[in-house]
């Protein structure tokens, strides 16, 4: 370039087009996302195909931005809402994790909860602090292990279109495939925990991921409609919603009785 060398990455598309990306520039450059087992699509660079897509990127793009625009707009009018004090429930819980878990703190815990949150954060944190080799350990080991929402991304074996699973339970899952923060709803799900069978339980399902396939060797403890939202392997549960967030302790308190199991007979 103007007569200097340059360290530059070199992108091929279709019919052996070539585009050169200087190393300083490598932050336009960003990991293929697309549908899980199909390849991307290479196109020629400027083909009609090429244009086309880019229109309809930059038209999709659009869209989005006017619906945000029109939604904050929406809330600037509305009124605040105006949330209750902490119940007793979460005050006892606060109160019964005082220090962040170390690794020599989750050696000595008998059972673990990943919650929810956002996964791909969960990922870099936990690899970022060196965290992965504990976390198995304590998996090998057979301790109770339960994710909720974000928690069961990080557990399952497989997720859809990202490298973030763990494999401690034989899932596909798809991140935020229940829609966006906005479409977050309320709605009973159907139990089976070996105790009220068929009862329903209010799911609170936030930004929610998606059990898209199950293992022939999980079990389903919760039903959404056909769609599963609870289950179990082994030692491991996940479900794709909140239930820290209602006051119905049931799936909680099956938790703890998977704990205490699981000390009478280790």
């Amino acid at each position: 370039v103007r007569g200097k060398t340059q360290e530059a990455l070199k992108l091929v598309y279709k019919d052996n087009d070539t585009l050169y990306v200087s190393i300083h520039s490598l932050h336009r450059i960003s990991k293929y996302k697309g549908k899980d087992g199909l390849p991307p699509k290479i196109y020629k660079l400027g083909s009609g195909a090429w244009q086309k897509l880019k229109q309809r990127t930059k038209n999709k793009v659009k869209d989005i931005a006017r619906e945000l625009i029109t939604l904050y707009a929406r809330r600037r009018q509305e009124s605040g809402f105006r949330f209750s004090a902490d119940s007793y429930l979460q005050k006892e819980l606060e109160a019964s994790f005082i220090y962040e878990d170390t690794p020599d703190q989750l050696k000595a815990a008998d059972g673990l909860i990943v919650p929810g949150g956002e996964s791909t954060v969960i990922d870099k944190l936990i690899k970022k602090y060196g965290f992965k080799a504990h976390l198995d350990h304590f998996f090998r080991a057979g301790k109770p292990m339960m994710g909720t929402c974000a928690g069961m991304i990080m557990l399952a074996g497989k997720v859809l279109g990202q490298d973030i699973g763990w494999g401690y339970i034989n899932l596909t899952v798809e991140r935020n495939a229940y829609g966006r923060q906005i479409d977050s709803f309320e709605q009973d799900i159907d139990l089976n925990l070996n105790c009220r069978k068929g009862q329903d339980f209010k799911g609170i399902f936030i930004r929610a991921p998606k059990i898209v396939k199950v293992g022939t060797d999980v079990q389903i403890l919760g039903m959404l409609g056909k769609e599963a939202v609870l289950v179990r392997q082994n030692h491991v549960v996940a479900c794709s919603f909140h239930p820290e967030l209602c006051r119905d302790l049931r799936i909680h308190q099956y938790f703890v009785q998977m704990i205490k199991k699981n000390k009478r007979e280790s």
